[in-house]
């Protein structure tokens, strides 16, 4: 029943995207997507009476959706537009699977030992993906004079086109959208 609230909470953001996007640009859903990704996560460590888990849920539309279309729709801005499926391609090969995969690995191994308290690990990666993020968006208004590179996780990306006006690299999207 959660992971249908949730999923129905996507399907409502994507469906008022276009809204969405022409308020917040993609930056600025990713960036709402990583900083719902702390409160999700902080709060789901905590959290056990059903109810408040009930109201926290939705949370995925952001965590998940947010940090989804801002990623698509700057890749299909960042990209020639030969290159602009095998780039959506590839990020969603790398953070949904590898990187998904491996984070899925160590959070099972988190959550035996930690139990509830081993979704802080989410928030850390949210919160290190918001700051990587805002690190970079402040380099590429200083004029970076080669494409953007992001060390970790999910993120690892380089940039495909760092050259055309407000391009970064994934900007540390996905870490942000383990939802």
């Amino acid at each position: 029943m959660l992971w249908a609230e949730g999923t129905v909470a996507g399907i409502l953001l994507f469906w008022h995207g276009q809204r969405l996007l022409a308020r917040f640009g993609p930056d600025g859903l990713m960036m709402i997507g990583g900083a719902a990704g702390i409160i999700r996560w902080i709060l789901s460590g905590r959290l056990t009476w059903l109810p408040s888990i009930v109201v926290l849920q939705p949370l995925h539309a952001f965590t998940f959706g947010a940090s989804y279309l801002g990623a698509m729709h700057f890749l299909s801005r960042a990209t020639p537009f030969s290159a602009a499926a095998g780039a959506q391609s590839i990020y969603v090969a790398v953070s949904s699977g590898l990187g998904g995969g491996l984070v899925m690995v160590l959070a099972g191994a988190l959550y035996a030992d930690y139990g509830g308290m081993a979704y802080l690990f989410m928030a850390v990666l949210s919160a290190a993906g918001l700051k990587r993020f805002q690190t970079a968006k402040d380099g590429a208004l200083n004029g970076p004079e080669a494409p953007l590179r992001f060390p970790f996780g999910a993120s690892s990306i380089t940039a495909l086109s760092a050259d055309r006006p407000g391009s970064l690299a994934l900007r540390s999207a996905h870490l942000v959208h383990f939802g």
